[in-house]
This record gives C-alpha cells, structure tokens and sequence, in this order.
C-alpha cells in the first residue's frame, strides 16, 4: 500500500510540472593558516632529509669505491663472518 501511494505522489508530482529541488552547493571547508603553515614546513623539512640522505648515500658510494681500489682487480669488498668491510678473493 505504502509504495502505491508513494507511486502516485512521484506521478501526480511530475505530472503537475513539480521537479525535485535542486541541492544547494555547499561551500568548500577551509584550510586554516596553521593547518597550510604545518604543510609548508614539513614539505620543506622532507625535502632538507632527502638531500641529507642523498649526500650520506653519495658518502657511502665514495667509501664503498675507496675501498675497492684498496683490494685491487683479484679482490671484492664483501663483508667478513664478524661482518666488516674486507677485501675478499673474487669466485
């Protein structure tokens, strides 16, 4: 009985020219200046950490290098059984 009458109301609604209203636009939530200030500074201390750890990473390739040349052509830096940096025997 109920979605009869419901049937009948949408029918005699459209019929008559009534459409369903149009939703008002809601407006956008705002950032606060904090919120936007946070952002801007943790974007900026991500940036300063990744170029630190590009220059640890270059650092740590120089040294990998060096160590290289210390074993020579026959030799490869491989890490011992007490795991330090040693030159070892190439297979």
């Amino acid at each position: 009985m109920k979605a009869i009458t419901i049937a009948l109301l949408t029918t005699a609604a459209s019929s008559l020219g009534g459409q369903a209203p149009v939703p008002k636009e809601v407006p956008a939530p705002h950032i606060t200046a904090e919120l936007r200030a946070r952002f801007w500074r943790t974007q900026a201390e991500a940036i300063a950490a990744a170029a630190r750890a590009k220059q640890a990473q270059e650092a740590a390739k120089a040294a990998q290098e060096e160590m290289q040349k210390e074993c020579g052509d026959k030799f490869i830096v491989a890490l011992d059984p007490s795991g330090e940096p040693s030159c070892q025997a190439k297979q």
